[in-house]
């Protein structure tokens, strides 16, 4: 996808850039240990994209990233707009 982006910028210089975020996956077993545990921010993001948007996500893996994303979006980081989010998985919490 970011190669997709990338030639995006080449085709068309005109647009707008898009900003790309990722993940630190240096946690320590330690400083991870509350992963598995959806918290109340998680919740709280989940049932109002649930109520807005239909939007459905587990609630931790895909509902925390979710809830950090919204988290960047209300502090500035990233720009109100149209903002494209990926789910990757974490269907199999929606089972329990």
């Amino acid at each position: 996808m970011i190669a997709g982006f990338k030639l995006l910028e080449r085709l068309h210089p005109e647009d707008p850039k898009r900003k790309m975020f990722g993940i630190d996956a240096s946690a320590t077993v330690d400083a991870t240990s509350s992963q598995g545990v959806p918290d109340k921010q998680t919740w709280e993001v989940l049932e109002y994209a649930a109520r807005m948007e239909a939007f459905i996500s587990d609630p931790v893996y895909e509902g925390k990233s979710f809830a950090g994303m919204a988290d960047m979006i209300k502090r500035g980081e990233i720009d109100e707009g149209n903002i494209l989010y990926t789910l990757l998985g974490g269907q199999l919490a929606l089972n329990t």
